[in-house]
């Protein structure tokens, strides 16, 4: 799902299976999905609460959310206003928010490909500013696959991981109808019941992804991998 027609028409050129649509209205039926992907996506949005719970009720009951989202509005940055973020997140307010939307954390790690250094950042921001179509192009053709290729692999614990120097989480969530969770509780995933996130069996998948440069909803088709290289 996207909610530019541009990007629609590149996705579907490559084979993907896309709609229009916002995600505050998912045109989708209730628990559609085995596995849904926000990533990077509900930091941007207005209203996160309405995100959420938009993105609880498309996913089935049992089954899984892979969510992203930036921690600690200490370390709020030019980067972030320049991105788009309305906000970062206190990781309990996020536990907490996740729990209201019959949303439990089982797996988490450590996210995100934001450089330390802020002068690399700081000299990013000013290309795009002043030469976008150039500073594009060596984003997208020397940048991102450079990223790509000396990126450490994830690694996802069980449970939410300790959070005081992580500047970015991603969180692979189970939708459960208990109301019985204690708030900001953690359950650690079963080696015998694996999350349905890596369940290549599941024919039911949508993705929502936005990016800093060319926001983007990506609705992935039938036989495509939703999370290369992770290990579990």
């Amino acid at each position: 799902m996207d909610i530019s027609t541009p990007a629609l028409m590149k996705l579907r050129e490559r084979g993907a299976q896309v709609v229009l649509g916002q995600i505050g209205s998912l045109p989708f039926a209730d628990g559609a999905f085995d596995l849904v992907c926000a990533l990077d996506v509900i930091e941007h949005v207005g209203d996160d609460q309405v995100a959420l719970s938009e993105l609880s009720r498309v996913t089935k009951l049992g089954g899984t959310l892979v969510l992203s989202a930036p921690l600690h509005i200490s370390r709020w940055t030019a980067f972030d206003d320049f991105v788009g973020h309305k906000r970062r997140y206190d990781p309990s307010d996020l536990i907490g928010k996740l729990a209201q939307n019959q949303l439990v954390v089982e797996r988490s790690a450590v996210y995100g490909m934001q450089p330390r250094s802020t002068q690399f950042v700081d000299i990013g921001m000013w290309c795009l500013k002043h030469h976008r179509e150039r500073a594009l192009w060596w984003y997208n053709k020397l940048l991102m696959p450079l990223a790509l290729r000396f990126q450490k692999q994830l690694k996802l614990a069980p449970g939410m991981i300790a959070l005081d120097a992580v500047d970015e989480i991603l969180m692979v969530c189970r939708r459960d109808s208990r109301r019985n969770w204690r708030l900001g509780s953690v359950q650690a995933a079963s080696s015998a019941d694996p999350p349905s996130a890596f369940n290549s069996e599941h024919a039911d998948i949508v993705t929502l992804r936005q990016e800093a440069a060319t926001p983007v909803f990506g609705s992935l088709p039938r036989s495509s991998h939703c999370l290369p290289n992770i290990e579990t």
